[in-house]
């Protein structure tokens, strides 16, 4: 008989039908207490700090930029005083 079916006749057998399993959505264990959760905090805090650490570094430049200012000032006074009073004198 599947000779037949496969040259043309009439006669044909009877197919099975397959029924279809239904796919259940796969879920993956999310994992609270692991280290991949921290990673991206770890580099928003590296960041930061990097940031906090640039600004510090800023404001520390500035004061002892100030500081050696109102040294030299304080010394070129020194010197105008002590021009003056060999020049009086």
């Amino acid at each position: 008989m599947k000779a037949k079916t496969k040259i043309g006749m009439s006669l044909k057998t009877k197919k099975k039908k397959k029924k279809k399993k239904k796919k259940s959505k796969r879920i993956l264990p999310i994992m609270i207490c692991g280290i991949l959760p921290v990673l991206p905090l770890l580099s928003i805090l590296g960041s930061l700090g990097e940031r906090a650490t640039g600004v510090a570094k800023v404001i520390n430049d500035s004061k002892a930029a100030q500081r050696q200012l109102n040294e030299q000032q304080i010394n070129n006074i020194i010197i105008e005083q002590i021009n003056n009073i060999i020049i009086a004198s």
